[in-house]
């Protein structure tokens, strides 16, 4: 089974959990801040008010499209957190360096704001993407769209799906013909993305170690199997032992 490609697609990584504070969202972001701090000690602390704070606060609380948008985030180092009214999340700042250091990150701090802020989780959603510069993904995945029997590769073409599995949906979307800039991994090509969404609402507060392992689990399996041989022999594959 393989571990990891080189160099690795992944731009963008994302752990959300619609959860219930203990305290109103006006000083929730305040506790975060103080449990942070004391939980990862010396680590450098960043807090950014994102652009929705620019709105009305009625707006903010009660738009249906708003209300998954996160009003702040505290850059960690490698590591940032959202903070909204859906929940908190978890994300990659720059490269990626691999699951097990950015699982151990999510879990020690949703474990410290698990028995100090909240009080309920009813959803919890992992989103991968990835990025192939200067290649249209649909030559290279197993993975056909047709109209009377005629292969669609052409450029632009987004395709998305939700499949079942298990307890959780999996949504996959497929785009050629995108422009990524992404200042600190240094990338500002067109290319093609991958992206791999797995939304459970079976969970609880004492279960987000196992629904994150088994979701990246899922997640992984389903992005290797859609990616062609010949493909894959383009990149260095490391293997699990």
């Amino acid at each position: 089974m393989i571990k990891r490609i080189s160099p690795c697609p992944i731009i963008d990584a994302t752990i959300q959990v619609n959860c219930k504070f203990t305290v109103d969202q006006d000083v929730v972001v305040g506790l975060i801040y103080s449990l942070l701090e004391n939980k990862l000690g010396k680590k450098p602390l960043q807090l950014e008010k994102l652009p929705i704070l620019n709105l009305p606060e009625d707006i903010r609380r009660n738009d249906p499209d708003l209300k998954g948008k996160p009003w702040y985030k505290i850059n960690c180092g490698e590591y940032y957190i959202l903070i909204g009214l859906f929940g908190i999340a978890f994300g990659v700042n720059g490269a990626y360096t691999g699951w097990e250091s950015y699982k151990r990150f999510a879990s020690e701090v949703f474990g410290t704001f698990r028995d100090n802020l909240i009080k309920g989780v009813s959803a919890i959603n992992l989103k991968y993407l990835d990025f192939f510069p200067d290649v249209n993904i649909f030559e290279k995945i197993k993975c056909e769209i047709k109209i009377n029997n005629n292969q669609i590769t052409s450029i632009p073409t987004i395709f998305r799906t939700e499949l079942p599995i298990d307890k959780y949906i999996k949504v996959l979307q497929i785009t050629n013909g995108a422009h990524v800039k992404n200042e600190n991994l240094k990338i500002d090509n067109d290319g093609s993305l991958i992206e791999i969404n797995l939304h459970t609402k079976n969970v609880s507060i004492d279960t987000f170690d196992r629904i994150i392992e088994e979701a990246h689990a899922i997640q992984k399996e389903s992005f290797f199997e859609l990616l062609t041989d010949n493909f894959l022999d383009s990149f260095e594959v490391e293997e699990y032992e």
